[in-house]
């Protein structure tokens, strides 16, 4: 084999190891940030859950100062009173 064709072999092998780790490399970070991302998902359908099982803070509650109309607000306070 001439000399070039043999340091034209190395560097194409040395050129395919430095690709073969760079994409375990990049296997590894995709497997993780599907992880992550997976774990994101299910926090969001939990906590999705939660906020459909809450009660809705605009219902009636009875409170103080709820007139109880159509879309009302908080009354005021009473005149002289802050």
């Amino acid at each position: 084999m001439p000399p070039d064709s043999e340091q034209r072999l190395i560097d194409l092998e040395v050129r395919t190891a430095f690709q073969e780790r760079t994409l375990a490399e990049l296997d590894d970070q995709l497997r993780w940030a599907v992880e992550q991302l997976q774990g994101l998902q299910r926090e969001v359908a939990r906590l999705q859950d939660r906020l459909e099982d809450a009660p809705d803070p605009r219902a009636p509650s009875g409170g103080i100062g709820y007139d109880g109309g159509e879309g009302a607000q908080p009354s005021s306070p009473p005149k002289g009173q802050p």
